[in-house]
């Protein structure tokens, strides 16, 4: 690989010598990607040039924040997921490296595709995937199991590290159950151990409105994580009814929001299904000065008017219509209704938000939070308790609602393909000096540097 960054020629020595792309695999909190920055930092000051690639617009404006000289974008935006591939195919020629996190969330057909514009590139690239396949995975289409980048034959290739240390955790309490739930169900007495002193409201499954009147004392700025978007509707209605109406807040207006936010469009009798045939409908939300928002479009990404992105309203112009919020990042926003076309439903117009007190964990997959409420609303939602609980860093840092049995604490079952079987397969490489990493296997050997 002839990458011209002498930073980098460690990196090189160990994973292009043997022609395959490093990938990087840890526990939720291990937080992949600072593993890679030592090298994307010390890349950038020689003349490298770094792409890194993440699964989200808000998770990508973190890290546009933290690393100015590198190229930070959504996969999608990255490599161009929404254009045809031969357009694009040799987008990757003018980076060094190309780091994408949350692999777990790409399915098999972007796996390959991005492996195909690195290879257009004459693998020049150092290319580096970090993710947790405990994790979330990704979402399929309609009726169909999502497909996941070790469906691909071409995973045999893979280089694979596995990561052990934990970044974002700081307690050993929760590693330990974080390290429990990652892979297996909870007994009856580490399920007392997970939930005692943990009780966001107890002796009922869903929350009241003075179940979250108590919380919000308490915790004024926790994030309520649910399982599906009809409890996350709910407990965003009770929030903003608990928060605003009760202490009698002025109402600004009421607003047509993002229609996917409303969980009348969804049919909870057939999985959850967009109900087709007819248009969305808008969710009608109160809004209130100070109320907590999410943006659910990428409309400006450079100004931070991004899908994921947090919100908090300052005004509202009856006679514009226009809703003036700040971001979490400080960036004063102007928000007007857009219109869509919903395939198969028609056309709808509402302003792209919904209310931000409450999302569900696929959501907040990648976030780092204060302090999170989560509410497992449905059994068998496969990681969604353990990826809920790697957002925080201590174990006080976490609350459950509701009746919990084992079964909500379902772990991700693993379907791996079988490695290539080659010169290297399944060699120990020990501890990496450079990084604490265990080197798992070297999957397959070839060519030399070039």
């Amino acid at each position: 690989m002839a990458s011209g960054c002498p930073a980098l020629a460690s990196w090189d020595d160990r994973v292009v010598l043997h022609q395959t792309f490093p990938d990087q695999i840890g526990i939720a909190s291990s937080c992949l990607l600072p593993q890679v920055d030592s090298s994307s930092f010390n890349a950038n000051y020689p003349g490298g040039r770094v792409l890194y690639a993440l699964p989200t617009a808000q998770q990508a404006s973190r890290v546009r924040a933290k690393h100015l000289e590198a190229d930070v974008d959504t996969c999608s935006g990255a490599f161009f997921l929404y254009r045809d591939a031969m357009e694009v195919m040799d987008c990757l020629t003018q980076y060094d490296m190309v780091a994408v996190d949350e692999i777990s969330q790409l399915s098999q057909s972007d796996f390959e595709r991005i492996i195909q514009m690195w290879e257009t590139a004459d693998k020049v690239p150092a290319l580096v995937f970090a993710g947790d396949f405990w994790q979330l995975p990704g979402i399929g289409k309609k009726g169909e199991e999502p497909t996941k980048a070790t469906d691909s034959p071409r995973w045999s290739m893979v280089y694979q590290i596995d990561l052990h240390q934990m970044w974002r955790c700081k307690d050993n309490v929760l590693k330990e159950k974080l390290q429990l739930l990652r892979t297996a169900k909870p007994s009856r007495s580490q399920l007392t151990n997970i939930c005692r002193g943990h009780k966001a409201w107890s002796g009922h499954h869903e929350p009241t409105a003075w179940d979250l009147q108590q919380l919000y004392r308490s915790h004024p700025h926790t994030t309520i994580a649910t399982c599906t978007r009809w409890a996350a509707a709910k407990v965003n209605d009770l929030a903003i009814f608990v928060l605003y109406a009760t202490r009698k807040k002025r109402k600004l207006e009421t607003v047509p929001v993002d229609w996917e936010a409303n969980p009348d469009n969804y049919d909870q009798d057939n999985k959850n299904q967009l109900i087709t045939g007819t248009p969305p409908k808008a969710l009608e939300m109160p809004l209130y000065k100070g109320m907590r928002l999410h943006i659910t479009r990428n409309v400006n990404k450079e100004a931070d008017f991004i899908n994921g992105m947090e919100a908090t309203v300052e005004a509202y112009d009856a006679a514009s219509k226009c809703i003036h919020a700040v971001t979490k990042t400080g960036r004063h926003l102007a928000i007007y209704p857009l219109t869509d076309y919903v395939e198969d439903c028609g056309y709808v117009t509402a302003y792209p938000l919904r209310p931000g007190y409450a999302s569900t964990v696929h959501k907040l997959q990648g976030a780092e939070l204060e302090h999170i409420t989560i509410w497992l609303d449905r059994r068998g939602a496969k990681a969604a308790a353990y990826v809920a609980m790697s957002r925080v860093q201590h174990d006080t840092d976490y609350l459950l609602g509701g009746k919990l049995h084992r079964d909500h604490f379902t772990p991700v079952k693993l379907h791996r393909a079988k490695p290539y079987k080659g010169e290297f397969a399944a060699k120990r490489m020990g501890k990496d000096p450079l990084h604490s990493f265990a080197l798992r296997f070297v999957c397959r050997s070839g060519g030399a540097k070039t």
